[in-house]
């Protein structure tokens, strides 16, 4: 039903068959409950298909919510503008134990403002597994500015968590032309994860896929064709741009 709602959804916004004030309503109506109904999710999906700024401040709040199913379209939604102005309203609303979604938004917003958000908080959170997330937002962002933040997380060696930050910090590295005393180990434990599962990296793929301008990589003389491919794509040179 709400996969149908959502094609729905999408069919009236290419028609242009949204009202910008009945959205308006559902919304102002919906943040006087105790929580978001099908509605007020659908409201929500339809803001970000028309891309309706006026309403951001609106539906940002919501983000301090638990539901889940809200919170993935909340996030989908306020990171489909790309704008600055998701950037202020979110920022101050990264808060509390675990703001995993707040963090998601900014990092998904492909601005400098959004780079400089995410350098601000990574200096202000508490706990290795927040900061991983920030550094994977930094990273993914491929700005030479989030390189202190993703060199200082590299010296942690107590980091335990769902993140394979070495991969993402070569990932980072390469694909960025940097250079590294680590980037060997790096490289290493990245080509032996790529290796034993069998698989182009999830982490090189993504980075890959969200390069302003896709091209074939400067390759360095001493790349041998056995190494990961700096394009990003987690296969090795000799299978990828080393044909």
């Amino acid at each position: 039903m709400f996969d149908r709602a959502k094609t729905i959804a999408s069919m009236q916004a290419e028609e242009d068959w949204v009202d910008t004030e009945e959205l308006r309503n559902i919304i102002e109506e919906q943040n006087k409950q105790p929580y978001i109904n099908f509605e007020g999710i659908i409201a929500i999906y339809k803001i970000g298909l028309i891309k309706e700024e006026s309403l951001i401040e609106d539906i940002a709040p919501m983000l301090m919510s638990e539901d889940d199913l809200l919170l993935e379209e909340l996030k989908n939604t306020l990171a489909a503008f790309q704008s600055d102005r998701v950037v202020d309203v979110v920022e101050p609303l990264v808060t509390g134990s675990f703001p995993i979604f707040q963090i998601d938004v900014i990092a998904g917003t492909h601005t400098q403002s959004a780079v400089a958000a995410l350098k601000r908080l990574y200096q202000t959170v508490d706990g290795l597994d927040l900061k991983s997330v920030i550094v994977k937002g930094l990273a993914e962002q491929l700005s030479a500015e989030g390189r202190p933040e993703i060199e200082d997380f590299m010296t942690y060696d107590n980091y335990d968590g769902i993140f394979d930050m070495e991969e993402l910090a070569y990932g980072y590295f390469k694909v960025m032309g940097y250079d590294h005393p680590e980037l060997e180990n790096w490289r290493e434990k990245t080509l032996t994860r790529i290796e034993d599962a069998g698989d182009p990296s999830d982490i090189l793929s993504h980075m890959e896929s969200i390069m302003p301008t896709p091209k074939k990589p400067v390759v360095s003389e001493k790349l041998g064709r056995n190494e990961p491919c700096p394009c990003g794509s987690g296969k090795k040179y000799k299978k990828c741009h080393g044909k």
